[in-house]
Formats: structure tokens, C-alpha cells, sequence
């Protein structure tokens, strides 16, 4: 599919609305961009697993955690640093293979067998956010947000205001079943936890089809959005006119 100016436009909206929305977490995300291209030099060196070095490369994954899951019981600060540093070093490399399924899914699987990163749930969330960073221009955040959006895009043949219109985001048999006014979301909290559980496990094979379709979007943007990392919190943007 090719999209139009109208449809473009509407994603742009989407980005303006993070970043007034969610001002901390963008001028986090800049600064998180900086420090993942300071780790990636570190790999360049002879000696990148001196004390400082992975320090700093701990550092910056605690910094991924606490950004995509504010106020949780962090795992960063319990792992080794070698381990870190090996399985950071390891995941800059399938990345760098290019972006073929198998490089592409190593790399989150890479990041995942670190304790508290998917392993174990088998969900991708956070091992996406390590990847945004590392690597922007190609990859951006899979969460229940972003997935629900994708959906909602195919299901209106990618008409960007009407999907995220609510208005359009459920029909009366649903208002009727879960007992709120189709005009006000405010009063419709079951539905965002029905979008959550829908979306709890995000699977490496899904978020790579979600980050090839933010590229599609950042290919056909006519340079709006110079990367999947934008296209990501556009989407993510457009998201918080639903829920």
C-alpha cells in the first residue's frame, strides 16, 4: 500500500501529541538515543570490558528499564555486568547482520534471556525498547498501545482518523456490554484493560512484524519521519486519544 499526504499528516499528529503528552519521556528518549551510541563506540574499542566500561553499559540498560516501565521492581541492578556487556555486544551484532528475520530475531532473543526481559513471559516489550535505541532508524517500541493501533489501522483501511477516533471505537452492542457512553472513553477503563490483556504477550515474531511495518510508514513519510523510533511514538501518540 502507498499512503497519502492525508494519512501521513494524521501520523504526524500523532508524534506532535507524544510530545506534548509525554514530554518526559521524549526528551528521555533523546538523551537514551545519545548514550546507546556511546555504548555502540565502546564495542569499537580493544579493552570495552573494563569496570567503566561496563558500568557504563549497565548503566544504560538500567536507564532502558526505568523508561519503559517507570516505577517497577528493576532487574537491571541485580544482573552481572559482564553478562550485560556480552549480551549488549552480542545483540549490536546481529544488528548489524542487517535486517533479515533471523538477525532480527536473534537480536531480541539476545536481550530477552537477560532475567526479567521476556524469557521467561516470552514477551518482547522491553527487549524492543533495548533495541529502539541501539538501532532507531529501524526499530521502535511493541507494546499493547502500538499493537492495538496496527490493528485498528488494517481494520479501518488505514483511515488514521477514524482509527483513532473513539467515536468509531466500539459499536453499541459493546458500549451496551461494558456499561459505559460510546462519547466518553473516561468511563470505558474496562475497555483499555480488555486492549491490555489482548496485547499482554508480544511474541519477537510479532514485534518484528510491527517494526517492519513502522518502517513501511517511515519509507512512505516522504522523510516526516526519519526513522521507526518517530513512526513508534506517533503511533504511541495517536493512541492516547483512545485510552
Amino acid at each position: 500500500m502507498e499512503l497519502t499526504e492525508i494519512q501521513i499528516r494524521h501520523l504526524r499528529e500523532g508524534l506532535d501529541i507524544y510530545k506534548e503528552k509525554r514530554q518526559g519521556l521524549h526528551a528521555k528518549a533523546s538523551d537514551l538515543e545519545k548514550e546507546a551510541a556511546e555504548i555502540k563506540e565502546i564495542f569499537k574499542k580493544p579493552n570495552n570490558k573494563r569496570s567503566s566500561e561496563l558500568n557504563k553499559i549497565k548503566h544504560f540498560l538500567e536507564d532502558v528499564e526505568k523508561w519503559k516501565i517507570p516505577g517497577s521492581d528493576y532487574r537491571v541492578p541485580k544482573l552481572d555486568n559482564e553478562i550485560i556487556g556480552d549480551a549488549i555486544n552480542e545483540t549490536i551484532k546481529h544488528l548489524e547482520q542487517g535486517s533479515v528475520f533471523a538477525n532480527e530475531r536473534n537480536a531480541l532473543l539476545t536481550i530477552m534471556r537477560l532475567e526479567g526481559f521476556g524469557g521467561g513471559s516470552g514477551t518482547c516489550k522491553l527487549a524492543s525498547a533495548v533495541l529502539r535505541f541501539l538501532a532507531p532508524k529501524d526499530w521502535g517500541v511493541v507494546d499493547w498501545r502500538n499493537a492495538s493501533m496496527l490493528q485498528r489501522f488494517d481494520k479501518y483501511e488505514w483511515d488514521i482518523q477514524k482509527a483513532s477516533s473513539f467515536d468509531h471505537y466500539v459499536d453499541n452492542k459493546e458500549a451496551a456490554y461494558f456499561k459505559c457512553k460510546p462519547t466518553n472513553i473516561k468511563e470505558c477503563h474496562k475497555l483499555e484493560h480488555m486492549e491490555k490483556h489482548n496485547y499482554k504477550i508480544i511474541s519477537p515474531y510479532e514485534a518484528i512484524g510491527y517494526n517492519h511495518m513502522y518502517r513501511m510508514i517511515r519509507d512512505q513519510s516522504n522523510d516526516v519521519f526519519k526513522t521507526a523510533a518517530q513512526v513508534d511514538m506517533a503511533i504511541f501518540g495517536l493512541s492516547l486519544l483512545l485510552w
